[in-house]
């Protein structure tokens, strides 16, 4: 997890009980004991075990799931990993249908989470159909200033589901660690000290970093520049596994200065095959391409799914695999 520079508030923490019960073991249980701690003893000095191996970190038992869906010009993240999973953001309302369908069709039943990133519809427009027949625990979504909250019927259509579907409503807080099934995520973005001060919504984008073992994802929604300055400003980020780009390729985010810190080992953009806007911008590409090769893109690759066991990344693509 990202070390805050400033305004660091207390992640969450879960704490075990330990209840002393004051039994008496008996001596054959403190032979079996005996016997199983020079076993284990024998098999760390063969090679077999490592009592560093059982300190956490590194590959574990589930496997996570990360789905880039497609949605055209527009995002949508599934995460899946074991029985838990969460959506980040749903495309287009047309789009709300096929994204339920590629839920249900990966076998998820219930959302533990889902992150409408900023009040744009090629992001939330599709949650309201998406979530419709889904159970959904908890809603993250940005802490807008009362005059910048959007008017629009995406916006309410959303404001709407989040009532009728009866789940938990929280309001991004930065520094906050949440935990899904083995993983876990911080919400990084945004600050409402620092985004009140524009009408720009992309910068109010929900950024997280997801970590996973040895293994870490990089969401930023529609951040633009700014927002990355202030992320950049708030922590000390690692260098990740995966990074989401910000604002489907656009030359407004994914700048010089975010991509020195976090030097990615790949990179997706969601965007629209010819799209009117342009994306993604060939500045971007070959900004990104200063780090890695390994660049996946919705409108080139279709549906992308990244797999991690906790140490190692692979790839799957719709499209075929680059």
């Amino acid at each position: 997890m990202p070390t805050p520079k400033r305004k660091k508030r207390d992640p969450w923490s879960f704490e075990k009980e330990i209840k002393k019960t004051g039994r008496r073991y008996s001596k054959n249980i403190f032979i079996a004991l005996a016997i199983m701690l020079g076993a284990v003893m024998l098999f760390d000095k063969t090679g077999l075990i490592s009592f560093n191996d059982l300190k956490g970190g590194g590959a574990k038992s589930e496997t996570l799931q990360v789905h880039f869906v497609d949605v055209g010009q527009g995002d949508c993240e599934l995460i899946i990993i074991g029985d838990d999973a969460m959506l980040i953001d749903a495309g287009e309302k047309e789009n709300g249908a096929s994204v339920y369908k590629y839920m249900t069709d990966y076998g998820v039943k219930k959302l533990d989470y889902v992150i409408a990133t900023h009040p744009h519809s090629d992001h939330i427009g599709g949650i309201p159909a998406a979530i419709k027949n889904m159970s959904v625990d908890t809603f993250i979504i940005p802490d807008i200033a009362e005059k910048y909250i959007p008017t629009t019927l995406a916006y309410s259509n959303l404001i709407d589901a989040i009532d009728e579907s009866n789940a938990k409503l929280e309001y991004a807080e930065v520094s906050k660690v949440y935990e899904l099934g083995e993983a876990k995520f911080t919400i990084l973005a945004p600050s409402t000290d620092d985004a009140s001060d524009t009408t720009n919504l992309n910068n109010y984008s929900v950024v997280i970093l997801l970590e996973y073992g040895d293994n870490k994802f990089l969401f930023t929604g529609d951040a633009e520049k700014k927002e990355e300055n202030d992320i950049n400003k708030t922590f000390n980020l690692p260098k990740v596994d995966v990074l989401k780009c910000g604002h489907h390729g656009s030359n407004t985010s994914t700048s010089q200065a975010f991509l020195d810190i976090i030097q990615p080992d790949y990179a997706v953009i969601e965007c629209g095959a010819d799209n009117s806007y342009g994306h993604p911008s060939s500045d971007i590409i070959d900004r990104i391409a200063k780090y890695t090769n390994k660049i996946y893109r919705t409108d080139l690759n279709g549906n992308i799914i990244i797999s991690s066991n906790g140490k190692d990344i692979s790839v799957k693509t719709e499209k075929g695999n680059k």
